[in-house]
């Protein structure tokens, strides 16, 4: 049966803790859900070369590793299996397709469920419109369809996209939080994702989210709700405050990656976050969790950011592998001048962070599409 959109809403209500990533010893990264007694069967999904199963298990160990292949194009559909197929087990609609079977990561990559990320730390400079920005272009480069929401009123990243053409008459996310819709304002670029522009009308919205009375939090939630189907990732760049608008774009997320460099500043603001998160989390404003810090900026010559990467460690947050130095906005700015896509403009370590990273986030998604077909 198609997953409706009650099953979806249920999930994002519910946001179901992602459980702890262990080390594959074939070489990938695993996630398991807990078996339950009574017919259900484990839910276990993997990057390695290894079969995955929800629902009827079984293993077919000459396909599994091209099936758990992330790297390549992920179809996005509404079901998996041979299309427009009758259901066939007692209680599902006949008419419908069969229900979805996930036996791969590339299968629970197919399922439709939007995972919206928000990259978001309340300290500017810590490499946050760059890490949106990367993560939008390596989800687009796998066929993942994908959607940026620029919600910095510096509109860095739509500056970054679009040039001097700024969105003018088209709309930005203001309009959005105004009451428009998202399918009316975002934009088509040829980098493969779409993008929902800023400027600094973001900021005058703020203001006026300040005076309204009402779920002022909640309205980019709403919004998104309308284009579940349309998108498989959302990535949203965050402001680097805790404005309302910030608080509407942690509110609409399902999962949190907060970019951080490896300085005390930044790591004293850093454990800031994490605490103002949890309050969130406690007050029913923000039912995302943290999934990892993104250590940004690193330079494993410096001591500094040998001891800060140490320190993180020693935090007991989840960590994602460290982003070499030389992101920055420069170099970013250069390599758009220069006419060199972004996923093939920086040194090699930093692309292959930037894939671990968007491995890690295709990994999470595709377990929480397992607890949805459980």
């Amino acid at each position: 049966m198609r997953r409706t959109a009650t099953a979806r809403r249920h999930y994002r209500e519910s946001r179901p803790v992602l459980h702890t990533e262990h080390a594959d010893p074939t070489g990938g990264h695993s996630a398991t859900a807990p078996t339950e007694e009574g017919g259900r069967t484990e839910a276990t999904i993997a990057t390695g070369p290894t079969a995955i199963v929800v629902g009827a298990a079984y293993e077919e160990p000459g396909a599994a590793a091209a099936d758990a292949e992330l790297a390549g194009p992920l179809g996005a559909t509404d079901h998996i299996g041979p299309r427009g197929t009758a259901a066939t087990e007692a209680g599902t609609d006949a008419t419908g397709p069969a229900d979805p079977v996930v036996t791969t990561v590339a299968d629970a990559a197919m399922l439709p469920l939007m995972f919206t990320i928000a990259v978001a730390n309340h300290k500017g400079g810590v490499g946050k419109t760059y890490s949106a920005l990367r993560l939008a272009t390596e989800f687009a480069q796998r066929g993942q369809r994908s959607l940026l929401i620029d919600a910095d009123a510096q509109a860095h990243a739509t500056l970054y996209l679009l040039g001097m053409d700024a969105p003018g008459e088209r709309g930005d996310l203001s309009h959005i939080l105004d009451g428009r819709r998202i399918a009316e304002i975002v934009m088509d670029l040829k980098e493969g994702f779409d993008l929902l522009p800023s400027s600094l009308r973001v900021a005058e919205m703020d203001m006026r989210l300040a005076v309204d009375s009402g779920r002022r939090d909640q309205r980019l939630l709403r919004a998104l709700q309308l284009v579940e189907t349309h998108y498989d990732f959302v990535v949203i760049d965050c402001p680097p405050a805790l404005s309302l608008v910030t608080m509407n774009c942690l509110a609409a997320a399902d999962v949190i990656v907060a970019p951080v460099n490896l300085t005390n500043f930044a790591l004293h603001g850093l454990r800031q976050f994490v605490g103002w998160l949890e309050q969130f989390r406690e007050e029913g404003i923000v039912r995302a969790q943290l999934l990892a810090v993104l250590p940004t900026f690193y330079d494993g010559r410096q001591r500094a950011d040998r001891d800060g990467l140490i320190e993180l460690h020693n935090s007991g947050l989840p960590l994602m592998d460290p982003i070499p130095r030389r992101t920055g906005i420069e170099g970013l700015v250069a390599s758009r001048v220069a006419g060199q896509p972004l996923r093939d403009s920086s040194e090699p370590a930093v692309a292959a962070a930037y894939e671990a990273a968007a491995d890690r986030l295709m990994r999470a998604r595709a377990e929480a599409l397992a607890e949805v077909a459980r």
